[in-house]
């Protein structure tokens, strides 16, 4: 979809604020261009404005070893309820679960097979009003579709099929299914590939393009056997989307920039932000390089795919990718996660968090071995995993606000 762009008029708006921290950020930049655009542009490098998130979890589910519905094989997917319970896709029992507010176990839906309502591989799940469950599956890519009682409706396949998941994307709350995929066609480090981004009816039916992001580039390296690996260049960048609500977020890693459309499917905000120097030294190489050999030197086996990570074959990027992912939150903020190898230690690596407006609110503090799969108004839920990698899904309490909304 190409956008126009034309003359801007800056408009002036105080600092956005968040509970439970030290407020010390630029007042960010905006402007609305011809088409009705609004562009922010925000410093979160001189903020130190942080989200409070709770020391302890409000709710824990998982590592019981009394109930075999609290052991998670690999859990893929995530999300809360109207009525505070949290629904969990295990994807090595092909299984959906429903918890209710307090942890307890209240049903599971699904298993391995092509039945109605059975999985081949389930793969994330969104909650649409009414909490219907759309639960991902793979190969070919469809979503099984389970009603708030946990009672199995109907399988939605896309058309053009999706023979492998979607690569980022989700499902609106008017019903809009938006996918993303590969074209496959970059066979060289000096070409990208690109990801497309589609919108789908709730039947599945294609409505359109919504974007050709620039992606991946990928070649071989040989691994020393004879063979070779396909990999991205070393610190490569890459597209991500992520939609939720009404809303999608897309952008290319390569420039610090994310664009927002609505459920028109109509761009309504650019957000930018200010990354500083992401040159990669030969520092950060050596650094990722030690990392990997640290993981070789714990293993029995030396591993091929390792040793093409740290070849002096690989080629290594310029610059850092600005952001590792997006995730557009139920209330409308911006989740940006930064890239993990870029300037390790940070204690602002958490995430940036920006307004439903655009404007930079926070940053998010990190959680060790949390990873988030979904962001309310006041709370966080993910995978927290112990120091034996067994996992939990957890709900923490959120302490950011948005005082522009």
């Amino acid at each position: 979809m190409r956008i126009p762009f034309g003359k801007t008029a800056s408009l002036a708006l105080p600092a956005a604020l968040c509970a439970a921290c030290e407020v010390r950020q630029a007042v960010p930049a905006v402007a609305v261009d011809s088409a009705g655009v609004r562009i922010v542009s925000s410093a979160p490098l001189g903020s130190d404005a942080t989200c409070a998130v709770g020391e302890e979890p409000l709710l824990v589910i998982g590592g019981r070893e009394d109930d075999p519905s609290h052991l998670f094989g690999r859990v893929i997917g995530a999300s809360r309820l109207s009525d505070g319970s949290v629904v969990v896709v295990d994807s090595s029992v092909g299984e959906v679960r429903v918890f209710d507010e307090t942890g307890e176990h209240l049903r599971s839906s699904g298993g391995f097979g092509d039945g109605p309502g059975e999985f081949r591989r389930p793969w994330y799940v969104w909650v649409r009003p009414g909490d219907t469950l759309w639960v991902g599956d793979y190969r070919p890519w469809r979503y099984n579709v389970f009603a708030a009682d946990g009672q199995w409706s109907r399988a939605v396949q896309l058309d053009p099929v999706y023979l492998n998941p979607s690569m980022g994307g989700g499902v609106l709350s008017g019903g809009a299914l938006i996918a993303s995929r590969s074209t496959g066609l970059s066979g060289s480090f000096e070409t990208p590939d690109t990801l497309v981004v589609e919108a789908h009816g709730a039947d599945g039916k294609f409505a359109g393009v919504l974007a050709r992001l620039p992606n991946a580039r990928q070649d071989v390296v040989p691994d020393g056997s004879g063979g070779g690996v396909n990999i991205q260049p070393l610190f490569d960048s890459r597209a991500a989307v992520s939609a939720r609500g009404d809303r999608i977020a897309m952008g290319t890693s390569s420039e610090p920039e994310v664009r927002i459309l609505d459920s028109e499917y109509r761009l309504a905000t650019i957000v930018r932000w200010d990354a500083g120097d992401r040159s990669v030294r030969a520092s950060d190489v050596e650094a990722y390089r030690d990392d990997i050999r640290a993981r070789q030197a714990q293993r029995r086996q030396p591993s091929q795919v390792d040793a093409v990570r740290i070849s002096p074959k690989r080629p290594v990027a310029d610059v850092f990718p600005a952001f590792s992912s997006l995730l557009m939150g139920n209330a409308g903020r911006l989740f940006v996660f930064p890239f993990p190898y870029q300037r390790l230690g940070d204690p602002r690596a958490g995430a940036m968090v920006f307004a439903a407006t655009g404007e930079f609110m926070c940053h998010l503090e990190p959680k060790p071995g949390f990873s988030m799969w979904e962001a309310g108004s006041d709370y966080l839920l993910g995978v927290q995993l112990d120091e034996m990698d067994r996992a939990s899904v957890v709900v923490y309490g959120f302490g950011g606000r948005n005082d522009l909304e």
